[in-house]
């Protein structure tokens, strides 16, 4: 299993490979591959986030509206539909954030 830091800065994004604990700076760890739950964790609190897992093309997979998540807790994001094994997007977007963190999805 990888898992995948992202980090925010105020100027740039950037990826990290790993996990990296980063003084000062806020990260989305977002648990990669997947099989059946996706499991994201920020070190800084998500309010009001709209989430979408997207295929390729850009079809939106599915979608969790207004999701609250809380600095440092593991949220599992359940998948209602069975997908195939393969590459997706999963999107996160707020007043303040946009980010699209590519994943895959093995069985």
């Amino acid at each position: 299993m990888f898992l995948d830091n992202l980090v925010l800065t105020r100027k740039t994004v950037g990826l990290v490979s790993g996990i990296q604990e980063i003084p000062g700076e806020n990260s989305i760890n977002v648990q990669n591959p997947f099989i059946e739950e996706i499991s994201v964790s920020a070190s800084f609190d998500l309010k009001e986030v709209d989430i979408q897992l997207l295929d390729l093309s850009g079809k939106v997979i599915q979608k969790w509206d207004k999701m609250n998540l809380n600095k440092g807790s593991n949220n599992q994001l359940s998948l209602k539909l069975k997908i195939s094994s393969g590459i997706y997007f999963l999107q996160f977007q707020n007043a303040t954030l946009s980010y699209t963190h590519k994943l895959i999805h093995s069985q």
